[in-house]
């Protein structure tokens, strides 16, 4: 599992609770290339600027392997 968030504080509180490394990134920093069986993208895309989704989506795209799964949930 990798797990992040763009909030420095928030990652070292997860680190602390699921005893695993947090990367400390925004979305539109993501550089994975085939990387992932599924990304879970909880309400978390609620934060990224409507003109920066497209961008952003297409990174999850490019992380995910072949027939990969991508949950995303928005209000």
């Amino acid at each position: 599992m990798t797990a992040l968030d763009a909030s420095k504080k928030i990652c070292e509180e997860a680190e602390k609770l699921i005893r695993q490394e947090v990367l400390c990134m925004r979305f539109e920093k993501l550089r994975f290339q085939q990387e992932f069986d599924g990304i879970w993208a909880c309400a978390s895309l609620l934060h990224v600027p409507y003109a920066e989704i497209d961008g952003v989506l297409k990174r999850f795209w490019n992380a995910l392997k072949d027939e990969g799964i991508l949950y995303a949930s928005f209000k």
